[in-house]
């Protein structure tokens, strides 16, 4: 019997802990109740909690992962229960998460937990005042170090913490807005993953520095298995020889391709220890790079003597490499590394002959599949956040990688859509909260859509989300001033990012008058012939509006921005950067504001090597200018694609990067902390699949 969310939670409350501000920050709280079944067949938990949650069934484990949202938007997660209940009474623990702030990938809503165990049509047990709650003190909670500003906070556990009593928890002051997740949920594995690479022993950095900095700081000495190991029945059992200098013994653990999922550990020491754990992407530095400016990419476990068995279901790791440093000269390793959560796609066959493509269509995939969650995400590691620059890649490769899957799509742009601000533009990153945004970014919202709706063919979708299409559209509109261009955006609210290219990324703050950006333009001047082919199918009457603004504005742009003695576009109308891009002459191309007599000179300067190149990010506009050339440029963009995604293959890579480290660009760019798995970098799937790139 199918239940309908009233239904569902027709006597469920929003509950909290007692005693507890609804303005905590970073703190954990479990929940307990009881139910009693004779039969345990067809046992659903329907829940949502704001921030996160982890279920348990008679101190079993049974799934992690709230979606996120926004507190207009509630989503509940239905999940099976029934083999983990037994006949009589059965204890259902629900761990809670409160990040309590605002950050790039989530926001601030009013804390609690609401959930409703039914049996088939009978209500079995509901969220009430009744259901008891305590603070988990065994994570320290409030303010700390962060992983960085868009992830959150990092953790620290002490297993050994002395826990609070049980207590009737209290209403949240929170009102239900409930919907059903809209998407498949991730899988958490049951099966750690991770292959002992490395080991030895190590000196601790005694400095008052974060865990992460401490742990890049520690001296590390190698040793060779049979001198720090013996493998026993019970486990792998370590032991510092007498008189070795050494604070404890490390542990590096390879994953074997780029992952994404939750730490599990299970190890056995004499007496408490600290245990300090980091994750990362690659061992170039010949450890793992857990400190980064001021990311932090460790966290801190207080071991009790004895034996530790420690699952963190709250903190999704993006990883290839765990590296673990346990402060005991002696003791024994079970089982460590990462439980892998992956979201369930349905992949099309890969459909390549030619041995190299057919391989960098695997690793695209594999990049596109690691970078979808919750949502579509950059990157798995360092930010796993829903940009529309970003994502748009995603959906397009995905549209040719995945079988019939548009939810992700459409879930993903309903989530940066709710974002709206009142100024018009979308939040940076949805659903989360950050005091910048990026104009551009929010310009490129309007394509996705557009494309959504060619590729999937779901017009209801559009009409839904058109009000927030509209609303943007005319902020662009309302942007242009009575030269018919627009100004980049004044405040420090706005970033006028553009591409990571010197030059184009933003970095000068414009507070009392903006020049004018070719780059920024362009995106608008896409925005209303997009916006257009959206009122073709919900209000026809403004298509013809948006058609000629959108030329009005190609022609201003030219005018403006063209150089006619070099055949070149600037990049602003001030000369304050004379610096040639290629991606300023992509964008006026691609728009078409380039007249028809004037396409194959700009094309064949853009291609010239004093222009500084396409960052990969840009390579998808390049590559549809070229591609649409009849067939004068696909030998150039295949040898492109080969040299630029066969180079990264041929450095080892599992996954694609955010950057490659050629035409200019650096793979340690963003102050060393370049992502190696990338969703726009799994745009060659895209180019096999509309371009048939290969011919084959």
């Amino acid at each position: 019997m199918q239940l309908d969310t009233n239904t569902i939670f027709q006597s469920a409350h929003w509950i909290f802990a007692a005693d507890t501000s609804p303005d905590v920050v970073n703190t954990y709280f479990d929940y307990r109740a009881t139910f009693v079944v004779e039969d345990t067949a067809d046992l659903t938990l329907h829940l949502c909690a704001g921030t996160r949650y982890a279920v348990y069934v008679n101190d079993k484990f049974v799934d992690c992962g709230q979606y996120p949202g926004y507190e207009e938007y509630q989503v509940y997660d239905s999940l099976d229960i029934s083999k983990f209940a037994v006949p009589g009474e059965n204890t259902l623990k629900i761990a809670h998460y409160v990040m309590g702030k605002d950050f790039l990938t989530i926001r601030k809503q009013v804390p609690g937990v609401i959930f409703a165990l039914w049996q088939g049509d009978a209500c079995l047990l509901n969220s009430t005042p009744e259901v008891l709650s305590r603070k988990n003190t065994h994570y320290a909670d409030g303010d700390m170090e962060l992983v960085n500003d868009v992830l959150g906070f990092v953790f620290k556990y002490d297993a050994g913490a002395a826990e609070l009593p049980y207590a009737k928890s209290v209403l949240a002051d929170k009102e239900k807005h409930l919907f059903p997740r809209p998407i498949k949920k991730c899988v958490v594995e049951e099966k750690t993953a991770g292959t002992l690479r490395n080991q030895g022993i190590f000196l601790a950095d005694r400095s008052d520095v974060t865990t992460a900095k401490a742990m890049l700081r520690d001296y590390l000495s190698s040793r060779l298995v049979r001198e720090l190991l013996t493998v026993t029945d019970e486990g792998t059992a370590w032991q510092v020889k007498q008189g070795e200098k050494a604070d404890g013994v490390y542990f590096l653990f390879d994953m074997g391709q780029e992952s994404a999922g939750y730490l599990n550990l299970d190890f056995e020491v004499p007496e408490a220890c600290d245990v300090t754990v980091c994750w990362g992407e690659h061992v170039d530095d010949l450890r793992v790079r857990s400190s980064i400016s001021a990311r932090n990419f460790a966290v801190r476990y207080r071991a009790k003597p004895g034996r530790n068995r420690f699952f963190d279901p709250f903190m999704r790791m993006g990883l290839r490499y765990l590296q673990v440093h346990i402060h005991s000269r002696s003791g024994v390793l079970h089982e460590m590394g990462i439980r892998f959560g992956d979201y369930p796609m349905n992949i099309k066959p890969n459909p390549i002959r030619d041995g190299l493509h057919r391989r960098i269509y695997d690793v695209a995939v594999r990049t596109l599949h690691v970078c979808i969650h919750e949502h579509h995400e950059d990157c798995p590691w360092r930010e796993q956040s829903l940009y529309a620059f970003d994502s748009r890649v995603q959906m397009l490769a995905g549209y040719y990688a995945f079988d019939n899957e548009f939810a992700v799509a459409r879930e993903s742009l309903r989530l940066l859509g709710m974002s709206l601000r009142e100024d018009g533009h979308l939040e940076l990153g949805a659903p989360g909260k950050f005091p910048i945004t990026i104009p551009s970014f929010t310009s490129i919202y309007i394509r996705q859509l557009m494309e959504y709706m060619e590729y999937s063919g779901d017009k209801d979708f559009i009409r839904e989300m058109f009000p927030v299409a509209r609303a943007v559209t005319e902020m662009l509109e309302r942007q242009m001033d009575e030269t018919g261009l627009l100004p980049s955006f004044v405040g420090k609210q706005y970033w006028n990012f553009y591409s990571w290219n010197p030059g184009l990324g933003g970095l000068e703050t414009f507070t009392d008058s903006a020049p004018y950006e070719c780059a920024m333009n362009a995106f608008a001047s896409d925005s209303f012939r997009c916006f257009a082919r959206l009122c073709d199918v919900v209000q026809p009457e403004l298509a013809a509006h948006y058609d000629a603004l959108h030329e009005k504005l190609n022609e201003n742009l030219h005018r403006a921005f063209f150089d006619p003695q070099r055949n070149v576009y600037m990049a602003r109308t001030d000369g304050k950067n004379p610096e040639l891009y290629a991606f300023l002459q992509v964008l006026p191309l691609y728009v078409g504001a380039t007249p028809k007599e004037l396409r194959a000179a700009v094309i064949e300067n853009m291609l010239k090597p004093e222009m500084i190149p396409c960052m990969l990010s840009a390579r998808t506009y390049e590559y549809d200018v070229l591609l649409q050339e009849d067939d004068k440029y696909r030998e150039f963009v295949r040898r492109d694609v080969e040299e630029t995604w066969g180079y990264m293959l041929f450095q080892g890579a599992t996954s694609f990067w955010e950057v490659a480290a050629i035409k200019n660009t650096d793979i340690f760019s963003f102050s060393q902390d370049g992502s190696l798995c990338h969703g726009w970098s799994g745009m060659p799937i895209y180019l096999y699949g509309k371009y048939d790139l290969l011919n084959e």
